[in-house]
């Protein structure tokens, strides 16, 4: 569980930055990145901020005994395009946690933002190692382009504040 709610906030960081930077037109696999970032937003607030991930995702049904893919064994259970997505995601974790105990809360949240937005970089390099889908791909080079340059501002904000 822990992981797929991992990837629904990297989905949350990135959503709006990504309808905001889509190509002009619709070249996103048929898909409308501002009717998905609106969509996104409504489905949000209507369960007050949390994301409810689409069947799709593999969320099982509440009714069912399904085992989640973030609680199966990473050896074995997964091929390595999964597996690679997931490879980062604990040491994104107790990254993001370890920075989120600094005493200032500004500089704790910049902290755990650094983890996270390396964390959503590490999917995104998975998905363009063992992805195909075009729109996918898109999807993670915005995500490298975008989670890099917000790490480098965070950094040099960092940089300024004093102990």
């Amino acid at each position: 569980m822990k992981y797929a709610l991992i990837a629904a906030c990297l989905f949350c960081a990135t959503a709006p930055t990504l309808a905001q930077n889509a190509p002009a037109g619709n070249s996103s696999g048929g898909m409308d990145m501002n009717t998905m970032s609106h969509d996104h937003a409504a489905a949000s607030s209507a369960q007050g901020g949390e994301v409810v991930l689409p069947e799709i995702c593999g969320a099982a049904p509440a009714d069912t005994d399904q085992v989640p893919t973030s609680q199966k064994k990473v050896t074995g259970d997964m091929d390595a395009g999964h597996m690679a997505l997931m490879s980062g995601m604990e040491a994104m974790h107790d990254q993001m946690m370890a920075g989120m105990q600094a005493p200032d809360v500004d500089v704790a949240f910049v902290c755990g933002m650094i983890a996270h937005h390396q964390g959503a970089i590490s999917m995104a390099r998975a998905e363009l190692d063992h992805g195909d889908d075009p729109f996918a791909r898109s999807v993670a080079e915005r995500v490298i382009a975008a989670q890099e340059a917000e790490i480098a501002e965070m950094l040099a904000w960092l940089g300024q504040q004093t102990r």
